[in-house]
């Protein structure tokens, strides 16, 4: 016999927003629209004014606006503040259409402050979109969107699968903005395309100045909720109706439009159900506190214990042969040497370095940067995190 479906609470599914029913035991434990567990994603954060607005179209793209101060009038961070520019495309074999032309299970809306939509591939193949403001990794400000796409196999066979989220960066009025990416020497202003091991975020500022950057915008792609993708693409943007590949050959200059490309290859077995997850908004520099014109430093502010995170240092003014020294409080561990050389390029604003880290037991801990000039010390810049204990397994 069929078990009685049980009621969802009021408020509906966490992920997608729908108080349909679920089921009851024996069949799927989940949302029997989008496919979520109860336990997939977390309450989104409250508390705090938020500083970005989320835009969205009829078809489900969405798109963001952000104060890089409070109090600033918002500037644009995508292209369209409503997403016309964005897209996001699902690969099905050879086929790779855009969500919005998949059958509507569930029209995108704005639902209880989060924007959800529910697609349909034949019978077999449902995608949920899920976005939301939440705090930011670095500046733990209401700055960000978290943006999650659930892949659920509805289907008696396995099969692999692909998802590509294109978002067609932007800074005010800059539509060509460079980047940093964690690990990679300088400034990235061409085409080029990463595979494992994916950066742990990139990040760009609108003003190479420490203490008035103007926005910083910033895309996580591992630690916390974000579900490291297969290859990131940064590259020329592709047109709002971009194919599934865009990327160029590498090296080549995106000129004045830049866009980014996220990329989950998904090997599904009868029922099961994926999340990819990243997240996009503004990001902090440390100096912006501090006052430091020499030394700035960004970095997650609250990781998990156990979890790896990335420690990136700007530094101004070096002189060719200066070092930077990492001083580690016990309980968070580097993966590289303490102790590194300022590559400095003359024609740059600033030198790039960084370490991988990982944090130990929950807890304040503080560390600090030191930039060395034939091992006398010129500036200093530090910063404190707060590990949280670990995150359960991601489902």
């Amino acid at each position: 016999p069929t078990p009685t479906p049980r009621p969802l609470a009021r408020e509906g599914c966490a992920f997608c927003g729908e108080p349909r029913s679920r089921s009851g035991p024996g069949e799927l434990e989940g949302c029997l629209v989008c496919g979520a567990p109860r336990e997939l994603v977390e309450a989104p954060e409250s508390g705090g004014e938020a500083r970005v607005v989320l835009g969205y179209g009829p078809e489900g793209r969405f798109g963001l606006l952000g104060a890089p101060r409070p109090g600033d009038e918002p500037i644009r961070l995508t292209f369209s503040p409503e997403g016309r520019t964005n897209n996001t495309r699902i690969r099905c074999g050879r086929s790779t259409p855009l969500l919005e032309e998949l059958r509507v299970v569930l029209q995108p809306e704005l639902r209880r402050g989060r924007l959800s939509a529910v697609w349909e591939r034949g019978t077999t193949l449902r995608v949920a979109q899920r976005v939301v403001v939440t705090g930011g990794p670095t500046t733990q400000a209401l700055d960000t969107l978290r943006v999650d796409y659930l892949v659920w196999n509805r289907g008696r066979r396995r099969r692999k699968l692909g998802l590509r989220a294109m978002v067609d960066t932007l800074i005010g009025s800059n539509d060509g903005v460079p980047f940093l990416v964690p690990g990679r020497e300088g400034i990235l202003h061409r085409s080029a395309c990463f595979e494992a091991p994916i950066p742990p975020y990139v990040q760009a500022i609108e003003r190479p100045d420490p203490l008035d950057p103007g926005a910083v915008v910033h895309l996580t792609l591992s630690g916390g909720p974000a579900t490291p993708p297969q290859r990131l693409v940064i590259d020329r943007w592709p047109g709002s109706q971009g194919a599934y590949e865009f990327a160029s050959q590498a090296g080549t200059s995106w000129g004045h439009d830049s866009a980014v490309g996220l990329y989950w290859d998904l090997d599904l077995a009868p029922g099961e159900r994926r999340r990819c997850t990243y997240l996009y908004g503004l990001g902090g520099m440390s100096s912006l506190e501090s006052g430091n014109a020499r030394l700035s430093l960004t970095l997650p502010r609250r990781p998990r214990q156990g979890e790896a995170f990335f420690l990136a240092g700007r530094v101004f003014g070096a002189a060719p042969g200066s070092q930077v020294r990492l001083e580690l409080p016990p309980g968070v561990e580097a993966e590289e040497p303490l102790l590194q050389r300022v590559e400095v390029d003359p024609a740059a604003a600033f030198a790039f370095v960084g370490w991988e880290l990982r944090a130990g037991a929950p807890g304040r801990r503080g560390l600090s940067v030191v930039l060395l000039r034939e091992g006398v010390e010129e500036a200093r810049e530090a910063v404190e995190v707060e590990v949280g204990a670990s995150r359960p397994a991601p489902t």
